[in-house]
């Protein structure tokens, strides 16, 4: 069985939502506004993004 976790968090973005849209469509950024994640990156269709407590989403 698999484990799924969930988490929110609210952020004001000073860009319109289309190019956020775009930024997490390419998956670069994530972790710019997203400040549980430390990193992200693509693999293939994956994204791949490391939390601040070193888990692997």
């Amino acid at each position: 069985m698999t484990t799924k976790e969930r988490f929110s968090q609210a952020k004001a973005l000073n860009f319109s939502v289309k190019k956020a849209w775009e930024m997490i469509a390419k998956g670069w950024g994530v972790n710019e506004w997203m400040l549980y994640m430390t990193s992200c990156h693509l693999d293939g269709n994956n994204r791949y993004c490391t939390t601040v407590d070193g888990k692997v989403l």
